[in-house]
């Protein structure tokens, strides 16, 4: 699911939402209730979704985790 295909829409894969994911971070800390209520609807993803995507973005180092708040590896 991360790698594009032609078929998809590109506005809902989980490269493009994981950057939005860092801008928005970039901007303000978020917890990761506060990130997942603000960008659900936006983006449409499940749960499930949500949590690989932030795995994901942890798992490169892109963000971290203090005291149950994301902020970007500046």
């Amino acid at each position: 699911m991360i790698i594009p295909t032609k078929h998809q829409n590109l506005s809902k894969n989980y490269l493009v939402v994981g950057a939005e994911f860092c801008a928005l971070i970039k901007k303000k800390n978020y917890t990761i209730e506060e990130l997942f209520q603000k960008t659900k609807d936006k983006y449409q993803i499940s749960l499930e979704a949500f949590f690989d995507i932030v795995t994901f973005l942890w798992l490169i180092e892109a963000i971290r985790l203090d005291n149950n708040t994301l902020t970007t590896m500046e």
